[in-house]
């Protein structure tokens, strides 16, 4: 269907045959086959109204029993016309015209039909558009219908009962959470329109408890409702227990969520800050068997809560570490040198850059692409429609970041294995790779060490979606980084997950779609076509990361330095798809600025700053970070004398500065920082592992330092 230069009855037209739709006499030179009808088609705006911004016209041709036909229209002057080739001859068919302008919102919008023509004719019609609101509506927050408190006092122990009711007035998906300034939260109980939550006040209460609920919608609006519960006379005391809860979230293929408590770790406790902020006092803490932990005599306001090498400043006394997981729990995993072999038929012929992923949600497979298959694979020649290959499953899944997980048939495991298929768009200098065929079978199970996959994959029906992306800006915050930075490439991609709503991005995904865009190649404007096997229930999403490269390397003990090595750094931005078929991806927050240790500017490499150096920044310049994740790396070398890294701890705050704990640092070692600024509407900081479905991210690095 290409766009091409037709001949029109002059303007202007008749009210009545505008909206009717059809021009008669079109004579164009060349004829349709007899087998099809064709249209000739031009958008019409109304007289006196600009149509200047319009960077996009966009038609759709349904009818009854037909499949439906998509095209742009092509500008040629001040006229936006085209050609359908293959109209259906005797349908009845709607003439559905939209106009966008360069940031993808709708401009104008009206349809014309339903028309139809005879095999070998040509018809002629005329779309009339009219005025649309460009302006996205604003997303109205949840409303909190009917709030209930079971006392509002207690005891030391004691059990109070909280719960509301809600709706969205967009009808989108509600997600529920919970947080108290003391006491322990136990698993809320949720339906979609309600939430209710026991709290276990601690044994002594001090003062006054507040527990506040948050209701977030789909696109981030919040409501909140607080309730209050005082002391009972008597009740009351000065305690300086830490109260807290370490719990994962098992999500499975249908939504539900079962909550279990999280295995011990090795090290928890508190590092509270010397009155002279110079340093820490340590308070050590214990693990219950329920879920729960404690540190006693954290006798400060804010401290630095450690659970393993991961370090969390709060202020809350009651902290909720808890992580949400896909799958059932407790799935175990097959012994090394288990086998497993794909015998796949019915693929799409094969073309170079095709991939085929694995996916099982029942066991916590989230994602597996035959890139990591080990040994490397013999794929495919171009145009075949079967593939076959043996993996060494432990080591293939595990390159993929994955457990070799255990199929249990009685459990009801199933297996997704799905291709995407590449797609070039040489105009534009964009690479696709979009879901096109898949199958779910019941998982193989081993049989004499090797698990087998035979399956025919089918073709599925598929969605177009289209991501308008601001390149210019995120490559420039990509590039601020650091001032050594370069840039990389723009990937795009199209996810889903169940409970994403709720959970955000959670876990490793099935992919969509995706695309690659190579930089400073101006404004992204692109659509995906990919086809979804997977439950309609489950939410879909966009990611989008730019990324930028920067070098480091450390002086080695025989002298001289290090082959130089680039790691990669981000910007990141998450959300779910939109109803309207297109995303316009905007930057939310920049990276921090200023990034300092010690107040010594950081973006040269340092030495001597000590054990527990203060690292400081600035706030963003765009945008409001939520709080900031930081990353410690050791740099190192390997045999070769690359340079090599790797991470050993990681801290979340919501403050402009923190200083690093004893223990992280090691004299004789050289490290970097990564401070991420992060911007989520959806995480209350209280509980900072369970994040909301919108979540947007930028980076900056330190040099090298030594302590």
């Amino acid at each position: 269907m290409s766009p091409k230069r037709l001949r029109f009855l002059s303007l202007p037209f008749t009210i009545a045959a505008l909206f009717l739709g059809v021009l008669t006499a079109c004579d164009d030179d060349s004829t349709p086959s007899p087998q099809v009808a064709r249209a000739d088609i031009k958008a019409v705006f109304p007289q006196g109204v600009s149509a200047s911004g319009v960077a996009r016209v966009h038609v759709e041709v349904r009818g009854a029993g037909v499949a439906s036909i998509g095209m742009d229209l092509s500008r040629v002057g001040d006229v936006w016309q085209g050609t359908v080739d293959n109209l259906p001859p005797g349908v009845d068919c709607v003439f559905e015209g939209t106009a966008f302008n360069a940031a993808s919102l709708l401009l104008f919008k009206g349809e014309a039909g339903p028309i139809s023509a005879k095999a070998g004719s040509t018809v002629g019609v005329a779309i009339p558009l009219q005025p649309q609101d460009p302006s996205p509506p604003e997303n109205a927050a949840p409303v909190i219908d009917g709030a209930s408190l079971s006392s509002e006092q207690a005891s030391g122990g004691e059990t109070v009962t909280a719960g509301l009711t809600a709706h969205d007035p967009e009808g989108t998906a509600l997600q529920f959470s919970w947080e108290a300034t003391q006491g322990v939260l136990l698993a809320p109980r949720n339906t979609p329109s309600s939430s209710e939550v026991d709290w276990k006040a601690p044994e002594c209460l001090q003062g006054e408890a507040l527990i506040t609920a948050s209701v977030t919608d789909a696109k981030g609006a919040v409501a909140r409702r607080q309730f209050s519960i005082r002391a009972r006379q008597g009740a009351a005391c000065g305690d300086l227990t830490v109260y807290g809860i370490r719990n994962r979230h098992h999500v499975s293929a249908d939504g539900s969520v079962r909550v279990v408590s999280r295995e011990a770790g090795t090290t928890l406790g508190a590092w509270v800050p010397t009155a002279d902020g110079l340093g820490y006092t340590w308070h050590a803490g214990t693990y219950g068997t329920d879920g729960t932990f404690q540190i006693p005599d954290v006798d400060a306001p804010s401290y630095l809560l450690q659970d393993n090498s991961t370090y969390v400043w709060t202020h809350t006394r009651t902290p909720d570490m808890s992580q949400a997981r896909l799958g059932r729990p407790a799935v175990p995993s097959e012994p090394d040198g288990t086998q497993f072999t794909f015998q796949l038929s019915g693929l799409s012929p094969w073309q170079e850059g095709d991939d085929i992923q694995l996916h099982s949600t029942e066991t916590g497979l989230g994602y597996f692409t035959i890139g990591c298959m080990s040994p490397d694979p013999s794929t495919p020649g171009e145009g075949e429609t079967a593939f076959g290959g043996i993996m060494d499953y432990g080591a293939s899944l595990r390159a993929c970041s994955a457990s070799p997980v255990r199929f249990e048939p009685t459990a009801g495991d199933t297996l997704y294995a799905t291709q995407l298929v590449s797609r070039s768009d040489d105009t534009h200098n964009l690479f696709f790779l979009e879901l096109r065929r898949s199958i779910q079978v019941a998982a193989p199970v081993p049989q004499a060490g090797n698990m087998l996959l035979n399956a025919a994959l089918a073709p599925l029906p598929t969605t177009p979606y289209q991501v308008n992306y601001s390149t210019a800006t995120f490559e420039a915050l990509a590039l601020a980084a650091h001032p050594t930075a370069t840039l990389s490439t723009t990937s795009v991609n199209l996810g889903t997950l169940p409970a994403y709503t709720q959970f955000g991005g959670y876990a490793s995904w099935p992919d969509l779609a995706l695309l690659n865009w190579q930089p400073n190649r101006g404004p992204l404007l692109a659509t995906f076509t990919y086809g979804n096997p997977f439950p309609s229930t489950w939410d879909r999403f966009i990611t989008a990361q730019t990324y930028a490269r920067v070098s480091y390397s450390v002086d080695l003990p025989e002298g001289g330095t290090s082959t130089p090595t680039s790691f990669s750094v981000s910007t990141y931005i998450q959300e779910p798809l939109s109803a309207s078929g297109t995303s316009a991806l905007t930057a939310q927050v920049g990276p921090p600025r200023d990034v300092r240790l010690n107040q010594t500017v950081a973006t040269a490499p340092l030495t001597g700053v000590g054990l527990t150096p203060l690292a400081s920044w600035a706030a963003p310049a765009l945008g409001t970070a939520h709080f900031y994740s930081l990353r410690l790396f050791e740099l190192g070398a390997n045999a070769a004398k690359r340079t090599t890294r790797q991470q050993v701890a990681s801290f979340l705050t919501d403050q402009t500065q923190l200083r690093l704990p004893p223990g992280v640092l090691k004299q004789e070692k050289s490290y970097y920082l990564e401070v991420t600024a992060v911007f989520s509407p959806g995480t209350i900081y209280s509980k900072p592992f369970l994040s909301g479905a919108a979540y947007s991210a930028a980076v900056a690095l330190t040099s090298r330092f030594a302590p």
